[in-house]
């Protein structure tokens, strides 16, 4: 015969809070984790554009300093592509007083969706008598 004044204890299958809390965590890292890793990747491709530019912008000032002394096309442009390599391009002219180069270059940052970012850069220069 069956007590009717028994009780049941209920036991919850975890034993403290922190197993109750494993659950969230995992959750929120499975939400927070793909924001994350966005926020590196456009932290790195600013990084690389930011170099890009660096390089840029100190090709340019060489090669308005080679057209200020009189130095050939061929010699500025291997000039230019060893600072900044890769195909950039290149524009030089020079009136009476001046030098003036313009180096523009086309870098790829992070994914295929972001595309391609132009980095350009102009330095002028006085011409050497």
């Amino acid at each position: 015969m069956k007590n009717t004044n028994e009780t049941f204890e209920y036991k919850d299958c975890f034993d403290n809070k922190a197993d109750i809390e494993k659950g969230a965590v995992t959750a929120e890292l499975a939400t927070t984790l793909p924001a994350v890793m966005a926020l590196l990747a456009v932290v790195i491709a600013l990084a690389a554009a930011f170099g890009t530019q660096f390089r840029v912008s100190d090709a340019a000032r060489t090669g308005a300093r080679l057209a200020a002394i009189g130095a050939e096309y061929v010699a500025i442009r291997s000039s230019i592509i060893g600072i900044v390599g890769g195909n950039p391009a290149i524009e030089i002219s020079r009136d009476e007083d001046w030098a003036t180069v313009q180096v523009r270059q086309s870098i790829r940052v992070g994914p295929l969706w972001l595309g391609p970012l132009t980095v350009s850069a102009s330095a002028t220069a006085w011409l050497e008598p």
